[in-house]
């Protein structure tokens, strides 16, 4: 017997937009790794994922070109703090980059391809937990 799942006619129309149909998304996994012992490692990961409508990907497109270009420019800038204080400058590093990443999720949470406007995409966040043995 087939279990059939039941959606407010809300969610049922937006689903139906993605049903049987190939799709576009990105997803951001944001890692924080602990080597314990040289044999046992402690990792904490949360996720961020968008799943696109098809019809605008060439808006994505140019949303993602657009982070990209001040995604590298940040990254000359912190490889500069990188040479400046081998110490922090990975840690200043990290926070800056992954700041940058979690604000352009964040603004496509009611706007998805800032500058332009569209409909905002399905998306999902999730926390992972490990605990992992080297051999």
């Amino acid at each position: 017997m087939k279990e059939r799942f039941y959606f407010s006619p809300n969610d049922e129309e937006v689903l139906g937009r993605y049903k049987d149909t190939f799709r576009f998304g990105d997803r951001v996994l944001y890692v924080f790794k602990f080597d314990i012992l040289s044999t046992l490692q402690l990792s904490f990961n949360y996720e961020t994922g968008v799943i696109y409508p098809r019809t605008l990907f060439l808006k994505w497109v140019g949303s993602f070109l657009l982070a990209q270009v001040g995604y590298n420019a940040l990254n000359v800038a912190a490889g500069k703090w990188v040479d400046d204080s081998p110490v922090f400058g990975p840690i200043v590093n990290m926070l800056v980059r992954t700041g940058y990443v979690y604000a352009y999720y964040a603004l496509r949470k009611d706007n998805m391809n800032r500058p332009f406007q569209t409909e905002t995409p399905l998306r999902y966040e999730g926390f992972n937990f490990a605990l992992s043995f080297l051999l």
